[in-house]
Parts: structure tokens; C-alpha cells; sequence
């Protein structure tokens, strides 16, 4: 899971505001971002960088054309430096391509009798090989989407012949979209909600006349695997996929929530405030009030400094980030508290949190969980690798769950639930 983006214009583009845009992406992944662009002789260049885009001191440059990647460790090496966007050749001349989501390595090392450690140089391997037996671009991305099931989103840049090709897996696990409006060309994992969809094992391409056209769809049925934690998770509020706006799943989230809790706190609601912790537990706290009418008050806020602590690389990194990870306000002392967040995966934020909570004098904490229990790993671009590592899985009841993270309540929103929530969850991956 990372973030992608291409930004193309018939006018120059400046880096400042392509990385602007690219910022839009951070919360797709913070170990370290890349761009690439056409300079003034002609050449497509790459540049990777450790750290966050909002801390980088952007060069002043231009071009017509800019791809950008955010990269978020989910195979190889967790140290082992992998640079996207990548550059390539073959037979088709010099091309760029950046990707989202993640292949299976044991199944293609297999196929292709290779040894790769990261998918990103498979990707690689396989456009600068498997041009010999294609007439043309299109025919070598028709193939790659046959040959590879899952999961990717893959925005591809021919750069003599200046063509860009967007794809996605057949399973559609992973957003891909793209917009075109007065000149200017956007491709990227999330944009604004006039983008379009780029359609489960479809290859779209954007010709030298600047228009967009289909040049390819997978056979059989396509768009059965959305990953169900893009929406809980991943995505920022404000984005669209699938005809399902994100704040508002979130929202469902905590109405069907409200239709669980307890008849004790039902009857003493007065005695309680609601919280939503930020950003993502914030819309299903928020109708989780208003459905029961329960006060909300937003007394926990994020620290802007820190970023998402799922996505680091581990759990030591994680433990430290998660202690500045919120502001509190004082008047927290004394009262009686239900947080809502939108998924507990190894607990390491939550216990953290409820610890600071108690220091801040709250005598009830109560949580609730916007998603499922996670129980199993992702092979599909989420660094779930060892189902050991997952909270449920240390502990054989939600009691013992509860006494390790210190609070006095816990439910979460159990799976059949979400089929009230999203109308396109026949379609959704829920591994």
C-alpha cells in the first residue's frame, strides 16, 4: 500500500506544486517518497528521498511531466533502498512506471525462475523482458494483467512517444484514478471526486491528442476483491472509489455501532462523552453521538509532528511515536469516556493511549472499533506478515483483551455488519 501520482500539462509544471499535490498521498506511506520528471535535454530523471514530502526543500525546476511515488514497506528488506519511480528500456524505448500494492514473490520468483526480494525490480524484469514476444505496449500490459493476479495499481509512461498507460490488478484491490481538465492530466491512487475510475483489469491510455481511452479489459469477472481497509483505513476522508464516499462508510460505521452498545451506558449517556480519535475514528464517533445522543466533544487531538504509526517499519518505532502521538485536553479529568478509533491491529497505539488517559485523571474508558477484528496477515499490500504479532491472536477472549489494554469496555463492529455499511461488499476483499 503506497501512494502513486502522475501530473502531466500541455503548460510547465513547477516541482513545488507537484509535490503540493503529492503531499495530498502522505498518509499512503511515510518511509521515503520519489519524483521523476523530463528535463531540459529531454531525459526522464529520478530522484528518491528519505522522509516526508513536506520536509523536503523542493528544487526549482519545471517540466511538462511529473510522476510521483510514497513509499509504504510491505516486502523485501525493510532497510533495502527500492526506488520508485522506476526508469527502464526495451524494445519500445525508455519507460517509467510507479506502483502500488504488492506481489507475491514466492509465486513469480517461481513462474519467471528468478530470485527477486522486492516486486517492484519483478515488475521491472518483467517489462524489459517480455517485450520480445509483444507487438506492441499495449500487448505487454494485456499480458502482465493475465499473467499477474494480484495486487496492483500501476501508472506506466512510454517516454519517446510520450503515452501514459494506467492498470489495475483484475481483483481492482488497490485505487487507481485519474482526471482531465483544461490541459492538465492527473493519474494517482486518490484524487479529487470528479476523477474517474480506472476499472478492475483495464488498461486506459492517455494518447498524444490528450484524450483518455480503453485499449483493454480482462476477461471473466473482474472487481470482486476491493480491499475492504482501504476504507476503514487507508483513504482520506474526502476521497470516492467505487461510488462509495469515504467519511460517509465511516459514518455507517458508527451508526451500526450505536445499534450495539450496552443498556447501562444507553441509560446513564449523561454520565459520558464521546471521542473520535483522529482522523479516521473521528466520522464513526461522530454518528455513534448523534444516533444515541451522547455528547461528543473532540478533547483528543493529533499531534501534527507525528504521522500514522501502523505504517512504520517497527514496533519499536512505533511504541516511541505512539507516546506523542495526541494532544489531551485538560478537561478530560474526571469524566467518562467512549473513544472511537477505526481498528485496533497490535494494540501497541491503543494501550499507549489508554495509559495517557488515565494520567489525564478519566475514570471510564470505554472503546469502540469502526472495523472487524483482524485476525489474518495481507499478502496484498498491507505489513500484516505475522498474524502473531495481531492483538486478537495473543489473547483466547476480549476479557483478556480488555485487562491488557487497561480499559473498561471494548466492542467492535462484527463483519456481517459492513453489509449494511458499503453496497458494493459482495465486492470487497475481507481477508
Amino acid at each position: 500500500m503506497c501512494g502513486i501520482l502522475c501530473l502531466k500539462s500541455t503548460d510547465k509544471i513547477t516541482l513545488t506544486n507537484f509535490l503540493d499535490i503529492l503531499n495530498n498521498l502522505q498518509h499512503r506511506g511515510n518511509n521515503s517518497f520519489g519524483y521523476s520528471y523530463n528535463n531540459e535535454r529531454g531525459e526522464h530523471v529520478s530522484k528518491m528521498v528519505k522522509g516526508l514530502v513536506r520536509n523536503y526543500d523542493a528544487l526549482e525546476l519545471s517540466s511538462n511531466i511529473f510522476f510521483g511515488h510514497l513509499r509504504y514497506i510491505t516486502s523485501g528488506s525493510k532497510t533495502e533502498d527500492v526506488t520508485q519511480p522506476v526508469i527502464g528500456e526495451n524494445k519500445f524505448g525508455k519507460f517509467v512506471f510507479v506502483f502500488n500494492g504488492n506481489i507475491s514473490l514466492t509465486k513469480y520468483n517461481k513462474l519467471f525462475k528468478t530470485s527477486f526480494t522486492i516486486d517492484t525490480n519483478l515488475i521491472k524484469y518483467y517489462f524489459e523482458t517480455y517485450d520480445r514476444q509483444c507487438a506492441s505496449t499495449n500487448d505487454l500490459i494485456s499480458q502482465f494483467i493475465n499473467i499477474f493476479d494480484r495486487a496492483y495499481s500501476i501508472i506506466y509512461y512510454l517516454v519517446e512517444k510520450d503515452r501514459i498507460y494506467m492498470f489495475r490488478d483484475k481483483y481492482g484491490v488497490r485505487p487507481l484514478q485519474y482526471s482531465l481538465k483544461d490541459g492538465e492530466f492527473q493519474a494517482g491512487s486518490e484524487l479529487s471526486d470528479e476523477a474517474q475510475e480506472v476499472k478492475a483489469g483495464e488498461v486506459v491510455y492517455l494518447n498524444n491528442d490528450n484524450l483518455v481511452e480503453s485499449v483493454y479489459r480482462s476477461r471473466g469477472r473482474t472487481d470482486m476483491g476491493n480491499c475492504l481497509f482501504e476504507y476503514i483505513y487507508f483513504m482520506n476522508k474526502n476521497t470516492t472509489w467505487n461510488n462509495i464516499n469515504v467519511e460517509s462508510a465511516r459514518r455507517q460505521y458508527g451508526e451500526e455501532l450505536s445499534r450495539l452498545e450496552d443498556e447501562q451506558i444507553i441509560r446513564r449517556k449523561d454520565e459520558y462523552i464521546v471521542i473520535g480519535i483522529p482522523k479516521s475514528g473521528i466520522p464513526s464517533g461522530e454518528a455513534y453521538s448523534r444516533i444515541l445522543n451522547i455528547e461528543y466533544k473532540q478533547y483528543i487531538v493529533k499531534n501534527k509532528n507525528i504521522d500514522r504509526t501502523f505504517i512504520l517499519n517497527s514496533n519499536k518505532e512505533r511504541i516511541e511515536s505512539s507516546k506523542l502521538k495526541y494532544l489531551f485536553n485538560p478537561d478530560l479529568k474526571g469524566r467518562n469516556i467512549i473513544i472511537f478509533d477505526d481498528s485496533i491491529v497490535r494494540g501497541i497505539t491503543m494501550k499507549t493511549l489508554v495509559s495517557q488517559l488515565k494520567q489525564q485523571g478519566v475514570l471510564e474508558i470505554h472503546i469502540r472499533i469502526a472495523s472487524p477484528k483482524i485476525r489474518y496477515t495481507c499478502e496484498y499490500g498491507i505489513d500484516m506478515s505475522d498474524k502473531n504479532n495481531l492483538l486478537v491472536n495473543k489473547f483466547s477472549n476480549d476479557r483478556e483483551i480488555i485487562e491488557f489494554l487497561g480499559c473498561d469496555s471494548l466492542k467492535y463492529l462484527d463483519l456481517d455488519k459492513f453489509k449494511n455499511a458499503m453496497n458494493n461488499y459482495d465486492n470487497m476483499c475481507t481477508g
